[in-house]
């Protein structure tokens, strides 16, 4: 389950799932096509990554992010909640009861 994702109580409430803040690394550039060249690199490892337009935050690992800043990206160490992207696999499940998807 994902931030934001719920389950449904038999009385009609919801409990709502709040992602907790975790260390991140916040990997930016100065061009949006070194960004890019950076996800690529990210995704030829398969790592988890929560990607936009102007960062991407993966898990803390010192291996990575001396590679990243090798390639000319900047870094930093945060704590903030982690949604990384699901994967072309992931499959998305309806709620037939109640017609509500989950990812």
């Amino acid at each position: 389950m994902a931030d934001g994702d719920g389950l449904s109580c038999e009385d009609g409430s919801w409990i709502v799932v709040r992602a907790a803040e975790e260390a991140v690394v916040e990997i930016t550039c100065t061009e949006p096509g070194e960004l890019v060249k950076v996800a690529w690199h990210l995704g030829n490892r398969h790592l988890a990554a929560e990607i936009y337009e102007d960062r991407i935050y993966i898990r803390p690992d010192h291996v990575i992010v001396a590679m990243v800043e090798g390639l000319g990206a900047g870094t930093r160490l945060l704590e903030r909640s982690f949604d990384p992207e699901s994967g072309a696999y992931h499959a998305k499940v309806i709620d037939a009861q109640a017609g509500h998807e989950h990812r």
